[in-house]
C-alpha cells in the first residue's frame, strides 16, 4: 500500500472536499506465504511472548519487539525500546495497533506493550459491538466549535457508569462529560454552523441511564 498521512479533507463548514483512497503499489508475498505468516504469528499470542495480548473473543496475531537503544554509536543496556505490534481480526484483519514504550523502567515488549494492545483493541471491539459498522463517533469540528473564551461547564462531579445531564451545555463540555462517565459521544447536527460556540439540544440516552464502558451516547447541536 502506498503510505498516506490524510484520509479525508474537509471544509470549515464540514463539506468534504477530497478523499484519499488506498493506492496498491505491489503484492510484497504471495497468499500463500500471507497466510503462513499470519498462523505463525498468532502463536506469538497464543504460546509466545505476547500473551498478555490476547483479546476478548477474537484472535489476533502479532509480533513483540524489545531493542537497546544507540547512545552515542554504541547500545546502552539500560535504555531499551518495548513494542508490539498486532492485527484484528486474525481471519479478515481490519485494525493494526503498534504500541511502542520509549525507555520503560522494565520490561520486555511482550511484558509491557502487549498489555496495551490488549486495552486498546478490546476497547475497539467493544466500541464495534455497541454501534456496530457505523460507531465511529463524527469529530469533523472547526476551531470555532472550541472558542477559548468559553467557560469550562466541564468541571463538576460526573458519575462513572451513569448518563450525564447535557442538554444546554456547550458541545466542548458535554463531550468532557460524556468522556468522564466512561461513554463514547457522538455528536450529531454539526453541518451547518455559525460563529457562536455550539449547544447540545438533546441526548440519548436520557441522563441517570446505565452507561456501560463505551456505550456511545448521541449530541444534538443546535447553536445558540
Amino acid at each position: 500500500m502506498e503510505p498516506r498521512l490524510i484520509s479525508r479533507i474537509y471544509n470549515d463548514q464540514g463539506v468534504l472536499l477530497q478523499e484519499v483512497k488506498p493506492k496498491v503499489r505491489a503484492q510484497v508475498v504471495s497468499e500463500e506465504t500471507s497466510a503462513l505468516m499470519r498462523e505463525a504469528l498468532k502463536g506469538v499470542i497464543t504460546s509466545g511472548t505476547a500473551r498478555l495480548a490476547q483479546l476478548d473473543g477474537v484472535e489476533a496475531f502479532g509480533k513483540t519487539g524489545t531493542a537497546r537503544k544507540i547512545i552515542n554509536g554504541k547500545y546502552d543496556p539500560r535504555k531499551h525500546y518495548a513494542s508490539f505490534m498486532g492485527f484484528f481480526p486474525a481471519d479478515k484483519p481490519r485494525f493494526g495497533v503498534l504500541v511502542m514504550l520509549d525507555e520503560p523502567t522494565s520490561g520486555t515488549g511482550g511484558d509491557v506493550a502487549a498489555p496495551i494492545f490488549k486495552q486498546i483493541g478490546d476497547g475497539i471491539l467493544r466500541h464495534q459491538a455497541a454501534g456496530g459498522e457505523d460507531a465511529t463517533p463524527d469529530l469533523k469540528l472547526t476551531l470555532r466549535d472550541w472558542p477559548s473564551s468559553e467557560t469550562d461547564e466541564a468541571t463538576v462531579h460526573v458519575e462513572a457508569g451513569k448518563v450525564p445531564p447535557v442538554v444546554g451545555l456547550s458541545m466542548k463540555a458535554a463531550v468532557q462529560r460524556v468522556i468522564l462517565a466512561g461513554g463514547v459521544p457522538r455528536m450529531e447536527g454539526l453541518g451547518a454552523r455559525e460563529e457562536r460556540p455550539l449547544r447540545v439540544e438533546a441526548q440519548a440516552p436520557e441522563p441517570g441511564s446505565p452507561l456501560p464502558p463505551d456505550r456511545i451516547v448521541t449530541l444534538r447541536a443546535r447553536t445558540p
